[in-house]
C-alpha cells in the first residue's frame, strides 16, 4: 500500500468518525438553517425512500436541506463529495 493510499484511507476513518459523533449528537445551534446537502451512499440505492421521507420532513420543518441518493461504488467520489463544506453522507 503506498502513503497516498494510507491517507486517503486515514482521511476516510476520520470523516466516517466524524459522521457518526455527528449523528449521536445534536446539531449546533443555528445548523438547521443553514442550506447542507445529505446525501445516501452505495450502490444499489435506487429503490431507497430516504430522500422522500428526509426532504419531506425538512420541507415541513423549514430546513434548507435536501437529502440526495449518490448512486456509486467509487470511493474516491464518495470522499470529493464529503470533502465539500456544505455536504454530509451516510453510507
Amino acid at each position: 500500500m503506498t502513503s497516498n493510499n494510507n491517507a486517503n484511507i486515514a482521511d476516510s476513518v476520520d470523516i466516517l468518525a466524524a459522521s457518526y459523533e455527528h449523528g449521536t449528537s445534536m446539531p449546533p445551534l443555528g445548523a438547521l438553517t443553514k442550506p447542507l446537502k445529505l446525501y445516501l451512499f452505495g450502490n444499489p440505492i435506487a429503490h431507497s425512500m430516504t430522500p422522500l421521507l428526509h426532504n419531506t420532513l425538512f420541507e415541513e420543518h423549514g430546513v434548507p436541506w435536501i437529502y440526495s441518493l449518490f448512486e456509486s461504488l467509487d470511493g474516491a467520489a464518495f470522499l470529493k463529495l464529503l470533502k465539500r463544506t456544505t455536504a454530509s453522507a451516510a453510507p
